[in-house]
């Protein structure tokens, strides 16, 4: 049974609600995974708040040294920690990999980060009055992780608060609890004292109890809208610190000064990584009509050749669906807007256990609820525009506003539609899927608050206080 981690003590329920944990590929049961229950959320916020003001005041040389050591651990463990990641999500071993490298790039750049928690002196208004600004931690943090890459988000989520001296209260994705596990137990060996990070497993029950907790000083939340909506309600009336990273619904804008063939690998890795399980991931491409036939004959032509194979194949492009819910609801999506009047131009919907073809779907109305909807799984929209602002038009027809791109070698054309976008990044000359660790990655509208990465996660995760001294 996979375990939860309190106090520094791995500790596995003998009662209450018990979840099988599968292999997306194979289909077969990994583990199990025992539920927290209400003691033991409890325990988990009174073990993280007992050691937030232990931890905050270890200096910013022994917090360094712990995820330098703990970034140190995941390289030594790549290939062990990848094939857990490729096992429980379903991805590629490639992805898997580029994950443990990403997450300990996130380790040294969190690392950088503690010793950068700088205050202010600011001019006073009074005579013989000095006034400093000091940068504290918000105090105990709950971490409500997602199952589409789950150890790279899982870091970047809990990294920047521990840099900026919160304590933690984690919990990962049921269906991908053991590299959560795994974690956990490394940044012990890395020299975390117990208690600072506790680990809960379970399913949304757990998350509600966490989120409802008196204990609690803010939260971060990666996953559907739906979830953080409720998740921001609930917050919301109590006044806690809140970081939502949600959905997308991600317009890719193909100008015709851009290379088709270019356009088309562009459009095929943002589109379709990780079986499109990926909130950043291209929704909707907008070409323009100049070059639309061409796209989209070369782009149907490459992706009927996409392999969806082995997990180990370097081929392979993409793997498994997280589950059969997933699943279901692709079916149900591209359903509706076939009803809605859209066409399939890679004709009737394909799966194979939880593997699923890609499906590229054409004029659906724009007043469609599918138009308007986040897939998470391999399905676009695609259609044509005349003129710049046509595009920027439909870009913006969208209640989301997470990530965006602009295929474009005119700099003067392009930037200007970046900033019509209204969305939290735009990347000219590449997909919308685009991530790093000091960038400030997040959306607008029902893609979320605030951003990730950098000091902009420490901006988010740290209050400032004014200190005044009378002369």
């Amino acid at each position: 049974m996979i375990p939860m981690i309190i106090g520094g003590e791995q500790y596995r329920p003998k009662d209450g609600s018990i979840i099988s944990v599968l292999n997306p590929s194979s289909g077969e049961v990994m583990d199990e995974l025992g539920c927290a229950r209400l003691e033991d959320v409890d325990q988990a916020f009174k073990m993280a708040k007992d050691q937030q003001i232990t931890w905050m005041k270890t200096s910013a040389d022994q917090r360094e040294k712990i995820f330098h050591r703990a970034a140190t651990l995941l390289e030594q463990n790549l290939d062990s920690l990848s094939n857990l990641i490729m096992n429980e999500s379903g991805s590629t071993l490639a992805k898997s990999k580029h994950e443990v490298s990403y997450g300990a790039q996130i380790l040294r750049a969190s690392a950088g980060e503690a010793r950068r928690l700088y205050g202010d002196t600011v001019p006073d208004d009074k005579d013989n009055r000095m006034s400093l600004v000091t940068v504290d931690p918000l105090g105990v943090v709950a971490v409500i992780s997602p199952f589409n890459a789950p150890l790279a988000l899982l870091i970047k989520m809990m990294a920047f608060p521990l840099a900026a001296g919160n304590s933690l209260v984690v919990k990962p994705s049921e269906e991908t609890p053991a590299i959560a596990a795994k974690f956990v137990e490394l940044l012990h060996e890395a020299g975390l004292e117990p208690g600072i990070v506790n680990l809960l497993q379970g399913g949304g029950d757990v998350g509600q109890m966490m989120v409802d907790h008196s204990n609690l000083d803010g939260l971060t939340f990666t996953g559907s809208t739906a979830v953080g909506q409720k998740i921001g309600a609930s917050l919301g009336r109590r006044l806690k610190g809140l970081h939502l990273e949600l959905g997308g619904n991600n317009p890719l804008i193909i100008c015709d000064d851009f290379s088709i063939e270019e356009a088309v690998d562009q459009s095929i890795f943002g589109s379709f990584f990780h079986g499109g399980q990926i909130c950043m991931a291209s929704s909707r491409i907008l070409i323009q009509d100049k070059i639309y036939e061409d796209f989209k004959d070369m782009f149907l032509a490459k992706v009927s050749n996409l392999e969806i194979g082995a997990l180990d194949s370097d081929s392979t492009f993409y793997g498994p669906l997280i589950n059969e819910r997933a699943i279901q609801g692709a079916m149900s999506t591209v359903n509706k807007a076939l009803e809605d009047g859209a066409k399939s131009l890679s004709g009737p919907l394909q799966c194979d256990g939880l593997r699923m073809k890609p499906c590229i779907l054409t004029d659906l109305p724009t007043d469609s609820k599918v138009w308007h909807t986040e897939t998470f799984a391999p399905v676009i929209n695609i259609r044509s525009f005349s003129s710049d602002e046509e595009a920027l038009k439909l870009a913006n027809d969208s209640l989301y506003g997470l990530s965006a791109g602009i295929l474009s070698n005119n700099y003067r054309r392009a930037l200007p539609l970046a900033k019509g976008i209204r969305c939290g990044g735009v990347h000219i000359g590449s997909h919308p899927f685009q991530s790093g660790s000091m960038t400030p990655v997040g959306g607008m509208g029902l893609s979320g608050i605030g951003k990730s990465g950098g000091k902009y996660s420490i901006e988010h995760f740290t209050e400032k206080k004014w200190l005044s001294f009378n002369l």
